[in-house]
């Protein structure tokens, strides 16, 4: 039924709920997990002309960043046993999450969400994901 996972992961506290949520998931289906996180630097028109090596050193900081995430959710599903994997991506969140599900051909995205009065202001990952997404999505909050 799920046999490859897409777990989109914050780095949040809420995460570690998901992340405990996706485990035993994967335990009982047999599935695979693939470990996502996104980071997506601001930009502003000028400041990577300017300032393009305080730039690219902060957009390497954020994809070291990504990399331990995804390295610590995958190697806490690997000591429960669940086979596991990460990526990192590059951009605007929903839109990378969706892109790499449909690249990597998962049956079930796994994400968080927070919900209430500001997100409805503001918008969400969440929302988006399920909106726009081809494959079923498992949002935990």
């Amino acid at each position: 039924m799920f046999r490859k996972i897409l777990y989109a992961t914050e780095g949040t506290p809420l995460s570690e709920k998901v992340l405990d949520v996706v485990k035993d998931l994967a335990k009982v289906v047999g599935g695979e997990v693939v470990v996502l996180h996104v980071y997506y630097p601001l930009t502003v028109p000028g400041l990577q002309e300017l300032h393009s090596d305080l730039y690219n050193q902060a957009v390497a900081r954020m994809a070291a960043a990504s990399q331990e995430i995804t390295n610590q959710a995958v190697k806490v599903l690997a000591e429960a046993g669940v086979k596991a994997s990460s990526q990192i991506a590059e951009g605007p969140p929903a839109d990378m999450i969706l892109k790499t599900a449909r690249k990597i051909n998962c049956d079930l995205i796994v994400t968080g969400g927070r919900f209430g009065e500001a997100t409805s202001l503001l918008g969400s990952v969440s929302i988006k994901v399920v909106t726009h997404s081809h494959i079923p999505v498992l949002v935990v909050h």
